[in-house]
C-alpha cells in the first residue's frame, strides 16, 4: 500500500522550512523517525535540529520516533514549535 503523508508546519517552523507543506510518498513501512529524517534531508541539518524540539502530531495524535506513521492511504502530521505562554 503506498501511503501519501502530508507535513503541515506552523509558525516559526514553517519559517525555518520555507515552505507551509510537505508531501511525502511511503512506499513501505515508514516511521516519524523516517519522516524526521527525510525532512531533514530535504531541509538540512539546521531544520533538523528544529524539528527535533516540536510537537509532532500523527492524525491529531502524539506518535513516538519508532511508531509506523505509513498505516493507512493518507496521513497528516502536524508539526508544531515550542510555544511559550502564561
Amino acid at each position: 500500500m503506498k501511503t501519501t503523508i502530508v507535513v503541515r508546519y506552523f509558525a516559526g517552523i514553517a519559517e525555518a522550512a520555507g515552505v507551509a507543506e510537505d508531501r511525502l510518498d511511503a512506499e513501505s513501512t515508514m516511521t516519524l523517525g523516517d519522516v524526521v529524517r527525510e525532512l531533514t534531508d530535504r531541509h538540512g541539518q539546521e531544520f533538523g535540529q528544529h524539528l527535533r524540539m516540536c510537537a509532532m502530531l500523527v492524525d491529531g495524535r502524539r506518535f513516538a520516533d519508532d511508531d509506523v506513521v505509513s498505516h493507512r492511504e493518507n496521513v497528516e502530521i502536524d508539526i508544531l514549535p515550542p510555544f511559550a505562554g502564561g
